[in-house]
This record gives structure tokens, C-alpha cells and sequence, in this order.
């Protein structure tokens, strides 16, 4: 992984040690990726989106040479199934 904008969806979120927020996600090249989010800019974005949604993430490279995600934008919501549908 390098620094950049990626196309991912979120497959699952959950809280970790220190008000973490993991997230997994895969990117559209099929990677899969796990992003640890802190409190900061409310979990960079991450924090109401929806499991399933699609995104737009941003990393970065910090001055000690990790990547963390710098941001967040959902591109769509997930597909609601209906009661009928099922």
C-alpha cells in the first residue's frame, strides 16, 4: 500500500484497545485492508458510515514512515433489502 485516494468498501467496524476504531475494508482491486482510526476528526469520517457502504479513503504518510488514513468520503450507502425481498 502507498500513499493516495482508493475506491474500498467497508466489511466490518469495531471498537479497539484506546477508543480505537478498526476498520476492514477491501479495496477495489480486491486487496483487503484492516485501518486502525483514532477519536481525532471523529475516526477520520469513518466513524457513521455504514458497514457495506463504498468509500473514498485517503492516506497518508506520517514524518516516522506509517501510512494512516487521513480521511474519508462515502461515494454510496449500502443496498437496503426489504422484508419482501427475503
Amino acid at each position: 500500500l502507498r500513499s493516495g485516494e482508493f475506491v474500498a468498501t467497508i466489511d466490518c467496524k469495531r471498537g479497539g484497545k484506546r477508543k480505537k476504531l478498526v476498520i476492514y475494508m477491501t479495496f477495489e482491486d480486491g486487496r483487503r485492508i484492516v485501518a486502525p482510526t483514532w477519536p481525532r476528526s471523529r475516526y477520520e469520517g469513518l466513524a457513521n458510515m455504514e458497514v457495506g457502504s463504498k468509500i473514498r479513503i485517503i492516506y497518508i504518510e506520517s514524518s516516522r514512515g506509517n501510512l494512516c488514513v487521513r480521511g474519508a468520503a462515502l461515494l454510496a450507502s449500502p443496498k437496503k433489502v426489504s422484508a419482501s425481498a427475503l
